[in-house]
């Protein structure tokens, strides 16, 4: 079975082997399935099936366990295939070094199996889809040029080697690269060869179309030396014999050039903290969560520790932290260590009294530090990606900018004020405000999402001292700037780009080839300044004129397709309070006094209420009494609702959600960049658990009136999705 090259074949036989021996009376039909899909994720980066995870990861330790087998009895095994199987080893053993290095030493609690699977699953997934990267990388056309292009480079660096250079003149007469001078025709002394280093070095000289030596007539190793670049005979006869052959030198010289610039975590070093990181995901946080809940009641623990609180806090501890310092996630994982081996030993001990308060707190501990853990590898991410983005903006061979507002000045005022690069010529003091003023002028202002500690005056900061929120709007703005001068001369929607210039010079073309233009000689055509220009251009140059089609098609979709979102927005909005009657909805708004809060509310405020309770911008403003209400009121005021309530509720945050697709595409045509979106909350309404949404109005005068209107759908309903 492993002799086979195709490792897509192999699994697809090993699958039907694996289901035959778990004695599947359906083998034939789910085999091929099976070993497909689990073949997909490896070769294709497809995700795995969520149902039948326990089983596809019994099938890779079987297989894994049959490779390991193969090799003890020395069964040849194809190139291809081992590399794939030697990625799935070792995702395995850094797994298990990472989970040591954690002090994850298993659960506490027997009965939480399910969850703890799931962990173990996520981290292998995460790892494999990150090790097997290369592999579906080799089958990608960008690749294989890549490759081509990095082999052509590494055989210049190759053939320049004195070893290389000597060895194919000498048993191939080939003259490889820029030789400094003509060669003459020679091969070395046999003989002296033989007097020097003994029969065997005959053996060990490399060979071409001949051999490096003539019985006669052969020249003495050391007259051929400076030739080639050595200091003597004996360095040249010792690098010959040594070198390998080099066709396999190119090619090494290429892969390692190809993993510089692509990475590969099986050699470049990076394997372990990719499994530290894979690790620490969700589906862990989750576990240990579960844990604590199960150690809650024996600890007398009434609010065990969420997942998403343990987040929470890990964020909040390193919102303010200088990057230099929030990346350093060594220390969490100590931490985390000393915590999870505390767990194991109480888990393991006869201790009485506080054994479970301890166990609790140490599994506490251990979610907690996982959590920070996780955060400060998030912060290490953005780190690198904005040193990427600097290295690509701050480059001799950047794009000169002919049209429109220059944006250069501005990136380099950035770069040099928080110490992007090396000091040297500083850039103009106010580049950034002049070049936000310049596309103001410009009536481009739409398009610029520039940080306010980019906008701000004053001195500036080493990147590396900024928090990680801060460093994250600076890059923002440097990427905003980068896409603005990308967008000079452009017209752009959802349809596609266009030449602004262009569109211009047909246009004024257009006019002048009208009756009355400059062309036509008259000149005393009247203008109504109050039509339309898109109209007057379609009369003056017609319905099929290019320029028409340039200036006033984009408008006309835009226009229709917005009309199009508010007709269905209409009808939407009328589905989402179809469960409540006419008269019941007037009613919902009479205000009721609540004797427990000392005050009145609508059930329509009620349920603003909860819907800004569901995400965590209007949960902050709500907690913060914001709204009028003290923290501690909006739990009663959640519970006051009932089921329904909460059905149209999620419906509302689910109506909205729609609208995240077209307004990310649409602001990533203005700006370049991704909204920053408000994060959902878990809340619990009328004794219904929901997972919370998205609502536009948290900071809304009068949000009942807005619910009650559906005036929460105006602003997205506004953008048409066309713009």
């Amino acid at each position: 079975m492993f002799e086979t090259a195709d490792p897509s074949a192999l699994l697809l036989e090993a699958g039907r082997r694996f289901l035959a021996m778990e004695r599947r009376s359906d083998t034939a039909d789910i085999g091929h399935q099976f070993a497909r899909a689990f073949a997909a994720s490896l070769l294709e980066d497809k995700a795995l099936p969520a149902g039948p995870r326990l089983a596809f990861r019994r099938f890779r330790a079987w297989l894994i366990e049959a490779y390991l087998t193969m090799r003890r009895l020395g069964v040849a095994v194809a190139p291809e295939v081992g590399d794939v199987f030697d990625r799935l080893l070792a995702t395995d053993l850094a797994l298990g070094e990472a989970r040591r290095a954690a002090g994850d030493l298993g659960p506490v609690s027997a009965d939480l199996g399910a969850l703890r699977a799931a962990a173990e699953a996520e981290a292998e997934e995460r790892l494999t889809q990150a090790i097997m990267r290369p592999v579906r990388a080799a089958r990608e056309k960008w690749y294989r040029d890549g490759l081509a292009a990095a082999t052509r480079e590494a055989e210049g660096r190759i053939d320049a080697l004195p070893v290389y250079r000597a060895t194919e003149w000498l048993t191939n007469r080939r003259r490889l690269g820029d030789a400094p001078r003509p060669l003459p025709v020679l091969r070395l002394s046999r003989p002296i060869l033989v007097e020097r280093y003994g029969e065997a070095v005959l053996a060990a000289l490399p060979r071409g179309r001949s051999t490096a030596y003539a019985a006669e007539g052969g020249v003495d190793p050391d007259e051929a030396a400076g030739l080639f670049g050595f200091s003597s005979g004996d360095e040249m006869i010792q690098a010959m014999a040594l070198a390998p052959r080099r066709g396999a030198t190119i090619a090494a010289e290429a892969r390692r050039l190809m993993i510089e610039r692509h990475g590969d975590p099986l050699v470049d070093g990076t394997l372990p903290e990719k499994a530290l990181a894979a690790i620490h995901g969700g589906r862990m946080a989750d576990w240990l969560a579960a844990e604590l809940r199960a150690l809650a009641g024996p600890a007398g623990e009434d609010r065990p520790l969420t997942a998403a609180a343990a987040q929470d806090f890990a964020r909040a501890a390193l919102a303010g932290t200088p990057v230099r310092d929030a990346v350093d996630a060594r220390r969490h994982l100590a931490a985390e260590r000393r915590a999870g081996e505390e767990a194991a030993k109480l888990s393991a001990s006869g201790e009485e009294g506080q054994r479970s308060k301890k166990l609790y707190d140490a599994r506490r501990r251990q979610l907690l530090n996982l959590a920070l853990h996780a955060e400060a590898r998030r912060i290490a991410d953005d780190l690198q990606a904005a040193e990427r983005t600097v290295r690509r903006l701050d480059r001799p061979d950047r794009p000169e900018v002919t049209q429109g507002i220059d944006g250069w000045p501005a990136i380099d005022a950035i770069l040099d004020r928080f110490e992007f690069r090396k000091p040297g010529d500083p850039a103009p003091r106010g580049a950034v405000a002049a070049f936000a003023k310049a596309m103001t002028a410009a009536g481009r202002e739409n398009e610029l999402a520039l940080a306010d500690a980019v906008l701000a005056g004053g001195e500036g900061r080493p990147y590396r001292e900024l928090p990680a929120g801060e460093l994250r709007a600076v890059v923002a703005s440097l990427e905003n700037i980068e896409h603005a001068i990308g967008r000079n001369d452009a017209l752009v929607d959802a349809r596609g780009r266009q030449s602004l210039s262009a569109a211009v010079a047909e246009a004024v073309a257009a006019v002048a080839r009208a009756p009355g233009g400059t062309e036509g000689g008259t000149g005393a055509r009247p203008v109504d300044p109050g039509r339309a220009a898109a109209e007057l251009l379609r009369e003056i140059a017609g319905d099929g004129a290019p320029s028409v089609r340039r200036l006033a098609a984009s408008i006309n979709a835009a226009r229709q397709a917005l009309g199009r979102r508010r007709q269905r927005a209409a009808a939407d909005i009328a589905a989402l309070y179809a469960p409540y009657a006419a008269d019941e909805r007037r009613a919902m708004g009479v205000r009721r006094f609540l004797p427990g809060l000392g005050r009145s509310l609508s059930r329509w405020e009620m349920i603003a209420i909860a819907l800004n309770a569901g995400n965590e911008a209007g949960h902050a403003r709500l907690a913060g009494g914001g709204a009028g209400l003290a923290p501690e009121a909006v739990p009663p005021i959640l519970a006051a609702l009932d089921a329904r309530d909460a059905r149209f509720i999620a419906a509302v945050w689910d109506y909205l959600e729609g609208f995240r697709g077209e307004i990310a595409a649409r602001e990533r045509r203005a700006t370049g960049g991704t909204p920053a979106w408000v994060g959902a909350r878990p809340v619990t309404v009328g004794g219904v658990a929901l997972k919370g949404g998205f609502y536009p109005l948290a900071g809304a005068g009068d949000l009942a009136a807005a619910v009650r209107a559906g005036r929460f759908a105006k602003a997205t309903a506004m953008t048409g999705g066309d713009g």
